[in-house]
Formats: C-alpha cells, structure tokens, sequence
C-alpha cells in the first residue's frame, strides 16, 4: 500500500511541476493554498492524539 502511495506522490509531483511551467502563477496558488489545508489539518489530527 506505502509503495503505490509514494509511486502516486512521485507521478502528482511531477504533474504539478509540469503545470507549473504551465501556468506558473496559478500553479503556485494551489500548491500554497493545499500547503495551507495539509499543515492545517495535520495540526489538528496531531492535537486529537
């Protein structure tokens, strides 16, 4: 399961690197926005344990 997770991460990296180049403004604001909810939603999780 761990290995098809990070083949998964490997491939959606590399997508976002090649919309990046793409549209790279955009691109940024998502990836911020998502950095955003991830670390958010990480703090809250870590504070439930």
């Amino acid at each position: 399961m761990r290995a098809v997770k990070k083949v998964g991460l490997v491939y959606f990296l590399k997508y976002l690197v090649w919309g990046c180049m793409k549209k790279s403004f955009q691109c940024q604001y998502i990836l911020y926005d998502n950095m955003k909810n991830y670390s958010f939603s990480f703090i809250k999780t870590s504070k439930q344990i």
